[in-house]
């Protein structure tokens, strides 16, 4: 189950990371409404590329620090 788990750990914090912030952003737009109509696929598509962003980065600062780890 560990090596599964190490196997899939980027896919399964991306799709983490991508419902958080989906709700994060569906949530806020209710709170603070910008007078703009913003659509759940519109939300669901802008998170989806921040989601990829931010996985993209931790994978290339994960593959940094062990790199350097192992010097």
């Amino acid at each position: 189950m560990v090596i599964i788990m190490k196997k899939y750990r980027f896919l399964l914090a991306f799709v983490l990371c991508w419902i958080s912030s989906s709700v994060t952003l569906y949530c806020l737009d209710i709170i603070w409404p910008t007078g703009a109509e913003i659509s759940i696929f519109n939300i669901v598509v802008k998170t989806f590329g921040m989601s990829v962003v931010i996985i993209v980065v931790l994978f290339v600062g994960l593959n940094k620090s062990s790199k350097n780890h192992i010097k």
